[in-house]
């Protein structure tokens, strides 16, 4: 599903209105800034205004909450594949070198991942 380009719609509508008067340079600078994160130009400004982190939008922090929430997933998988492999190994099958560097490779991928949620929850996100 596309991502809607708006606000959304809130009870009663928007009823305050500001005028804001730009040069044509800083009009097509906010232009293409919006196509670039894909919203329209009002909602980049109000964003932009209202970001708890300065250069983040809420736009992004929605973002990096749905890719934590995705490696989530992914990494729920891998649990499944890791059960498999502790059954074999418990079983009395040797662990590879291969496997060994696999495990260290996911250790430090977790512990990014726990370091980006830190970050995500001290901003004050929610998904």
């Amino acid at each position: 599903m596309a991502q809607r380009r708006r606000q959304a719609n809130v009870p009663g509508g928007r009823t305050e209105r500001r005028v804001l008067k730009l040069t044509e340079f800083e009009d097509n600078a906010l232009y293409f800034k919006a196509q670039e994160q894909g919203v329209s130009v009002q909602r980049l400004l109000v964003e932009s205004a209202l970001t708890f982190e300065q250069g983040e939008t809420a736009t992004d922090r929605k973002a990096a909450v749905q890719a934590v929430l995705k490696a989530e997933r992914q990494l729920s998988a891998i649990g499944n594949n890791l059960n498999q492999i502790a059954r074999g190994v418990n079983s009395g099958e040797p662990v590879s070198a291969e496997l060994q560097q696999s495990l260290e490779y996911l250790r430090g991928v977790l512990s990014r991942l726990d370091e980006a949620a830190s970050t995500i929850a001290k901003a004050g996100v929610s998904s």
